[in-house]
């Protein structure tokens, strides 16, 4: 077992870990910023494979309002049910989401209630200052 990491309980090989990024982390779009904080974290996970880091700002650092893409949602069984957020409701009718939370996730990913992801691919993500991620 990995040392401070979060099993899913029907299948130990899958868990997670996060880390504290100790640095300024902004999020933006375009020349939007969506999102900036200095307490994020990397979320590493390991399921059928070993995935690629992602940051979680805690929901409370948005700066931009997302809106909820209510036709999306996926499960994990590590996680819970996520739900998605585009930057605009043009955007969410289209399905173009840029974010994705956790907010009820299962009892044992508790610490995912209040965090949201960003997908790397669809945002600029700038991690600032000294300091180790």
């Amino acid at each position: 077992m990995v040392r401070d990491a979060i099993h899913n309980p029907a299948d130990p090989r899958h868990y997670m870990k996060l880390k504290p990024v100790n640095r300024l982390v902004r999020i933006s779009r375009g020349d939007v910023v969506l999102g900036q904080t200095t307490s994020a974290v990397q979320l590493l996970e390991v399921g059928r494979d070993l995935y690629d880091p992602v940051l979680y700002l805690p929901v409370a650092d948005l700066v931009a309002d997302l809106v909820p893409i209510t036709e999306k949602m996926t499960h994990c069984p590590l996680k819970g049910d996520a739900t998605y957020f585009a930057i605009s409701a043009a955007a969410a009718e289209r399905g173009d989401y840029v974010a994705w939370a956790y907010p009820k996730p299962f009892e044992f990913a508790a610490v995912l209630a209040k965090l949201i992801a960003f997908d790397a691919a669809k945002v600029r993500i700038e991690i600032i200052g000294d300091g180790s991620v």
